[in-house]
């Protein structure tokens, strides 16, 4: 107990508390603290233990590795390896008094070892009389006798883990989100007994039961459970984890195993047996991935080619049986292969790109800007920006200037944002033609505000209601001045007005005053505490500018007045009294 509370000493204190879990869940911790809701504190092996009352009773321990704190917590945010609230409140009662704790635990091993006394003395009859008794009032309890039993049998009882495994898979109905958790370790308590399984050279048994509990998974997360934080997904991937354990041991016939994969490859919803091809290697051995390739191969021929103008496919097994392809072909070196597997869907920019930049790994460019070239062509209309960039890219490569311009000033004028103006900028640069173009985007973006848009060819152009592209552009370029004139002549954002504001409090206050207060009663309307808490700060900035101006009484004035005229909104006035 002493070494424990020495090393826990040396690493917990309120401060460093509060920086790990955040002030918010150290206030709550604290709470739950103060209310008595940790339970049954106590030192063994080397840890803190506790019960923390919450919306059910948590298992809690701390202690010290590697000179650092560590936890852990049964709770649905402790078990994402947060440090929780519930972990705070251990902590801190353990702060609040270690000699209590030191005197829980001697208590605890003094009943600890008489009840221990007590069953050594009892006779198997009786011993036996209780666990049966306890078995049959905890149904857990129980299921793991069942399964230990089933396992330490002369012949392993698999039919046991079979319906053991079926009842925690059943479901009644729909497994809510509160419900989710609970489900998910009854599954994974039977999970751990079936690994068991393995060391008994039961290996073929655990290969049955994993594939039956991934087929009642795959189902429950279609449509029959909540798993909003993915407790019942991570089982997934532990019961696909222990089918491929079970099949290294067991090594099943190569062809059916590849049968059974490329059907759950191509099937599954939610990626089970994902690249099974690689990571089952070993297992297939050659006769298995040849048959897997063979049926990749006859499903790929019956997969319709998608060329540009062709509705694309979002299907699963589409994107899956893609990659599938892609992924043997890639094995075999082959790149022409690999473009051929790629070339099956052309229905978007990207496909093209893809292409293009898988030809210039392999050192062939011209075929690179050949394929973007022709993704261009065909989706200029809906042009892809990442095509667009590797064709500027090309373009200065070969030393191509108009082209590649043509491509970036095009660009802006069909998009004119601040990362276009900033690509426009930066390619310019490079040929001491940025004065001349700034010029030639400013002149294109006044003639964008305000135009009316032009409906009848089909496409949407550009178009700019107010100053705010102006004012962005001048901001980055430190010119305030012209910001602001922009500002008031054409107007901008609110976002804008702010930044501008910030830029104008040290020299030009007065300016950046008005700015401030302008917002200020339209978010206290809204009603809403994000609203005040904006409100709120903007009247801090507003305070602070005015006192530098010498206007500490008007301030307090308009202070006053907001008071009254919003005293009916009490948390908007609680945070001006916690602020003033």
């Amino acid at each position: 107990m002493r070494a424990m509370e020495q090393e826990l000493g040396n690493l917990l204190n309120e401060e460093l508390l509060s920086e790990i879990a955040g002030s918010r869940t150290f206030a709550r911790g604290r709470e739950y603290c103060r209310s008595g809701r940790v339970h049954s504190l106590i030192e063994r092996e080397g840890r803190l233990r506790a019960v923390v009352e919450g919306a059910q009773l948590y298992q809690v321990q701390l202690w010290a590795e590697d000179g650092e704190l560590a936890y852990a917590c049964d709770c649905p945010v402790g078990s994402d390896g947060i440090f929780c609230k519930h972990c705070v409140a251990v902590a801190l009662a353990w702060l609040d008094d270690p000699e209590a704790v030191e005197e829980q635990t001697a208590q605890h091993r003094t009943a600890e070892s008489k009840l221990r006394t007590y069953l050594e003395g009892l006779d198997r009859t009786e011993l036996v009389r209780l666990l049966l008794e306890q078995a049959a009032q905890d149904v857990d309890f129980g299921e793991r006798l069942q399964l230990k039993a089933a396992a330490t049998a002369e012949r392993v009882d698999v039919a046991t883990f079979r319906q053991s495994l079926q009842r925690a898979l059943a479901t009644d109905g729909y497994v809510e989100y509160g419900e989710a958790r609970g489900y998910a370790q009854r599954i994974d308590m039977v999970l751990d007994s079936i690994a068991q399984l393995l060391d008994a050279g039961q290996a073929e048994a655990v290969i049955d039961l994993a594939e039956e509990a991934l087929e009642r998974l795959e189902e429950v997360l279609s449509h029959g459970v909540d798993d909003s934080e993915g407790h019942v997904g991570g089982i997934l991937m532990r019961a696909q984890e222990l089918h491929h354990q079970a099949c290294h041991l067991a090594r099943p016939d190569p062809e059916e195993l590849a049968r059974y994969l490329f059907d759950w490859e191509m099937r599954a919803e939610f990626d089970t047996f994902f690249d099974a091809m690689d990571s089952y290697a070993e297992v297939l051995g050659e006769a298995g991935t040849a048959l897997y390739r063979r049926l990749a191969e006859a499903e790929w021929q019956r997969l319709p080619a998608l060329k540009p103008g062709d509705q694309r496919s979002f299907e699963g097994n589409r994107y899956r049986l893609t990659r599938i392809m892609e992924r043997l072909t890639e094995q075999l070196g082959d790149i022409d292969a690999l473009i051929a597997v790629k070339s099956r869907d052309l229905s978007s920019a990207y496909a093209f790109l893809q292409i293009a930049e898988l030809c210039r790994t392999a050192g062939r460019d011209n075929e690179a800007l050949e394929w973007a070239e022709r993704g261009w062509q065909a989706f200029n209309e809906r042009p892809d920006g990442r095509l667009r960039d590797f064709l500027v890219d090309e373009y200065q490569r070969r030393d191509r200037f108009d082209a590649a311009l043509n491509l970036v000033w095009t660009e802006f004028n069909e998009s004119p944002y601040m990362t276009t103006f900033a690509k426009l900028r930066k390619f310019t640069e490079g040929y001491g033609l940025w004065p001349q173009y700034r010029e030639s985007a400013l002149a294109h973006i006044r003639a964008l505000i305000g135009k009316k848009q032009d409906y009848s060819s089909g496409r949407y152009g550009a178009h700019l209601t107010d100053g705010s592209l102006l004012v962005e552009f001048f901001l980055s370029e430190g010119d305030v001045d012209q910001a602001l004139r922009e500002a008031k002549a054409l107007g901008c954002d609110q976002r804008l007005w702010l930044r501008l504001a910030e830029a104008l409090e040290l020299e030009h206050p007065e300016e950046a005053l008005p700015i401030y207060r302008r917002p200020v009663d339209a978010l206290i309307e809204q009603t809403n505490n994000d609203a005040y808490a904006q409100a709120v700060r903007l009247l801090v900035k507003v305070h602070l500018l005015m006192d530098r101006l010498g206007r500490h009484e008007q301030f307090e004035d308009w202070l006053a007045h907001l008071r009254k005229t919003y005293k009916a909104k009490r948390n908007f006035i609680k945070l001006v009294n916690t602020s003033f």
